[in-house]
């Protein structure tokens, strides 16, 4: 979910044209800064730890877990109840919003200052 708060920045600044509001004490948009704006979120003490073991792990599946960080900040503002990834196993909808959402995810990262090659992304469909 760190990376994915990560990459939400980038997603936004894709699907807007401009670049997104930026957390205090973030000062540009880039992977180092956004690496620093998650260090507690990780546990980790340096920015580059966070670049090496959050986000390069995570690229594979970017898109679906700001998907679904999206979805669970979304849920958490519309009925003031956590989010759980429960959702994600028993409700149909989240699901397929997800699922969704997530390949409009995979379009921009690749368009996105990111430049993710949509190749390297799982690939998850409905069935």
């Amino acid at each position: 979910m760190a990376a994915a708060r990560m990459a939400i920045a980038c997603l936004q600044e894709a699907s807007g044209g401009k670049a997104p509001k930026l957390p205090p004490g973030i000062k540009r948009l880039s992977i180092n800064q956004l690496s620093q704006m998650v260090l507690a979120d990780t546990r980790e003490s340096m920015p580059e730890n966070v670049e090496v073991r959050v986000w390069g792990a995570s690229l594979p599946v970017i898109h679906l877990a700001s998907a679904i960080a999206v979805l669970a900040d979304m849920a958490d503002r519309a009925k003031g109840t956590k989010f759980s990834i429960a959702h994600l196993l028993v409700e149909r909808r989240a699901i397929e919003w997800v699922v969704r959402t997530a390949e409009e995810y995979r379009a921009l990262l690749e368009r996105s200052r990111l430049k993710i090659n949509p190749k390297r992304l799982i690939e998850i469909r409905l069935a």
